[in-house]
């Protein structure tokens, strides 16, 4: 009767010894009965790429980010040497495009025409303004954080986002204000030297519907651009991290050929240029393979695939003007240029 009115025994308190043991037996239980299954292998991995593309990556963004004016002066000129490049590059494609080669052929031409002209703008420590999104997120996550790791510090945050929009528009206007001259000039000399246009009025009218807002996939095509910068910075990101994890100028100095070829003063250089730059030259040759090619695989099995670049869609406007002997009317000028600022 007492026990009865006394009510259940409580449980004896555990101790933290034991609860931790209880604890670390449940964790490698459950270790052990998952240590085969697909989707965890496939979530770990995935969170491990995940580290090894963003965890140094943010440095790169910083190139990419003007902090005061004379740092937005040196942006629109690097932007400027950009845009011009890109006009050649849009020659080049216009040229090959002539030479009538089977589909997977001409997509290798077009992908070395990107990918080599990609890499010359990157070389030269030009910019290219749609690369900035992919180059600048990671240095925007890493800002997210306030100093003691808990917060978001929006302040630091607005004032960060303020500059990245600021330096995006100079950028796009110092591509925009060189590749459209340029192009120009190019299509002129090409007439004056040879006497005939660099390509037909109809490759022209092409040219402009394509850029052409009012046509339904112009947008969509932009988009997919888009998607691929995002990869290709994907891409820079894990490149980066793989030259800082792997020692890659250590292991750049250790070959004794190109030492002999170079001597030490030289390899020194260039190994530490390697290291620095790997990621940039992979992002900007896989970026230029991706363009060159997903217009032909969306030919060869039948899908809307294609991509659409305001810098490269800028330049082929300008070509075109000169294509149609500068005779382009109000409306048709007034919706071409609606469409090269809509895919920017």
């Amino acid at each position: 009767a007492q026990a009865g009115a006394a009510g259940p025994r409580a449980a004896p308190p555990v101790s933290p010894k034991r609860a931790a043991a209880v604890a670390l037996a449940a964790e490698l239980v459950e270790a052990h009965n998952n240590k085969y299954t697909v989707r965890d292998l496939f979530g770990d991995n995935l969170n491990l790429l995940a580290r090894n593309v963003t965890e140094n990556a943010s440095r790169t963004g910083e190139h990419y980010i003007a902090e005061s004016r004379p740092a937005l002066r040196a942006m629109f000129l690097s932007s400027g040497g950009a845009g011009a490049i890109i006009a050649i590059m849009g020659l080049f494609k216009i040229l090959l495009g002539f030479l009538k080669r089977a589909p997977l052929f001409e997509a290798f031409l077009f992908s070395l025409n990107y990918s080599l002209g990609f890499m010359l703008i990157h070389l030269m420590h030009y910019t290219i303004a749609t690369k900035q999104p992919a180059m600048t997120a990671s240095r925007i996550a890493s800002g997210l954080s306030s100093k003691d790791g808990r917060n978001i510090d929006l302040d630091s945050m607005a004032e960060l986002i303020t500059k990245v929009f600021r330096t995006q528009c100079v950028a796009v206007l110092g591509n925009l204000a060189t590749v459209v001259p340029t192009a120009f000039l190019i299509a002129l000399g090409y007439q004056a030297l040879w006497g005939r246009h660099l390509m037909s009025r109809e490759k022209a009218m092409q040219l402009l519907h394509d850029i052409s807002p009012l046509t339904p996939t112009t947008l969509f095509y932009a988009a997919i651009a888009g998607v691929c910068l995002f990869v290709s910075g994907l891409i820079s990101g894990y490149y980066d991290n793989k030259a800082l994890y792997t020692r890659m100028a250590q292991r750049v100095r250790q070959l004794r050929g190109l030492g002999r070829l170079l001597g030490p003063a030289r390899l020194e250089r260039v190994s530490h240029y390697v290291e620095e730059n790997l990621g940039g030259l992979m992002g900007n040759f896989y970026f230029g393979i991706l363009l060159g090619t997903l217009g032909t695989v969306g030919y060869l099995v039948g899908l809307p695939i294609d991509i659409r670049h305001v810098t490269f869609s800028a330049g082929f406007l300008a070509t075109s003007f000169v294509a149609l002997d500068q005779d382009m009317g109000l409306a048709l000028a007034l919706t071409s240029i609606a469409g090269v600022l809509s895919i920017g």
